[in-house]
C-alpha cells in the first residue's frame, strides 16, 4: 500500500506499509490500519485539506490569528475554572478552621 505526496520543497513522500506472509484477512486488515496510523501521524490528510483551495496570505494570517485566539480563549477559560475551584477548596478549608 503506498499514497504519494508531494511536501513543500517539491519531493515526493510516501507512506507505505509492507505486506509480509500470505495476503490472508486479518494480515491485511492489520496493514490497512497501521496504514492509515501511518498517514495520520505524518499529517498526510491533514494537508491535503489545506491544500484542497488557495489561500492568499492574508487570508492564512487571518485564520492563524483566529486559531490563536480560539486557543487563548479556551486556555483562560480552563484557568479560569481551575481558580475558581481552588478558591473554593480553600474557602471550604478556612470555613472548617473556624468552626474548630
Amino acid at each position: 500500500m503506498y499514497l504519494v505526496q508531494i511536501n513543500r520543497k517539491g519531493e515526493l513522500d510516501l507512506a507505505y506499509v509492507k505486506i509480509y506472509g500470505d495476503n490472508t484477512k486479518g494480515v491485511v486488515e492489520a496493514a490497512i490500519k497501521k496504514f492509515g496510523q501511518k498517514v495520520a501521524k505524518e499529517g498526510i490528510l491533514r494537508e491535503i485539506k489545506n491544500r484542497e483551495y488557495y489561500l492568499s496570505p492574508s487570508e492564512k494570517r487571518r485564520a492563524k490569528k483566529n486559531a490563536a485566539k480560539k486557543r487563548f480563549m479556551k486556555n483562560l477559560k480552563k484557568r479560569r475554572a481551575r481558580e475558581e475551584r481552588l478558591d473554593n477548596i480553600k474557602f471550604i478549608r478556612k470555613s472548617r478552621n473556624r468552626a474548630n
